[in-house]
């Protein structure tokens, strides 16, 4: 009895087939970005929620590491601090969409703004910072947004009772894109809390793309491009508008 030969496959289908697979694949990772003043504990948080031997120090441009969280696949961007100055923090932006635009991922999953608890109720430039994050996020993705509060193993050297009621008014106050959505969660600069950050976007899904990256599609790459953006006038307003402390 003679065996029926399969019927060689076309290069079309075979381009078609890996085309599917590496879709696949990318829309299993989870790319989280991460958005916070110099000095914040986002290089930290990589550091711990990654395993990888990262340099905590001064980031001056945007890198991206891969983690692996059960059976998610995180790829997790970390960013250069924000800044005082306007024109800092429009580079900063320029660099942060050249990362986006450069990814194979089909979206951003995710994105953290980082709080040292240690620096107390929000004002002044830390608002300044906030309002910069939710403009590069949008309203549309406030349930992918986390804010972080770090630094608590300092806390812990003052008194840490002192700094969970600064915590919780944070989480009532201050913030949101949305009081219904944005999740805040403490990072206390060890595996245990980072993991549990990347347990809540392992369980958060939503098909809502980041502000930025969808402005990215019209006003292109350049630096007047940024000054187009949501965020890029946002932070151009601040150039004129003198800062406030809120007590």
């Amino acid at each position: 009895m003679a065996i029926a030969k399969k019927p060689p496959t076309s290069p079309e289908k075979s381009q078609t087939v890996h085309c599917l697979n590496q879709q696949t694949t990318m829309a299993r990772e989870l790319v989280i970005l991460l958005i916070g003043p110099t000095g914040s504990g986002k290089t930290s948080f990589v550091k711990f929620a990654t395993g990888s031997d990262v340099d905590i120090s001064h980031t001056t441009h945007c890198k991206d590491y891969k983690t692996k969280w059960r059976d998610k696949d995180f790829r997790i961007i970390d960013t250069p601090g924000l800044e005082d100055l306007p024109a800092d923090n429009l580079a900063i932006l320029k660099d942060i969409a050249q990362m986006l635009h450069s990814l194979k991922s089909p979206r951003v999953s995710g994105a953290i703004f980082f709080h040292r608890v240690t620096d107390g109720r929000f004002g002044g430039s830390a608002r300044s910072h906030l309002e910069i994050f939710k403009q590069i996020c949008g309203e549309e993705f406030d349930q992918q947004a986390v804010f972080l509060t770090t630094m608590w193993n300092k806390a812990a050297q003052v008194g840490r009772r002192r700094y969970e009621p600064i915590h919780e008014e944070l989480g009532r106050k201050y913030l949101f894109l949305s009081p219904l959505y944005t999740k805040v969660l403490k990072f206390e600069n060890d595996v245990e809390s980072a993991k549990q950050v990347l347990a809540h976007f392992a369980g958060t899904a939503s098909n809502k793309q980041l502000r930025l990256a969808d402005e990215l599609n019209t006003v292109g790459l350049s630096l007047s491009g940024m000054r187009k953006t949501t965020a890029g006038r946002t932070i151009m307003k601040g150039a004129s508008t003198p800062l406030c402390v809120i007590l």
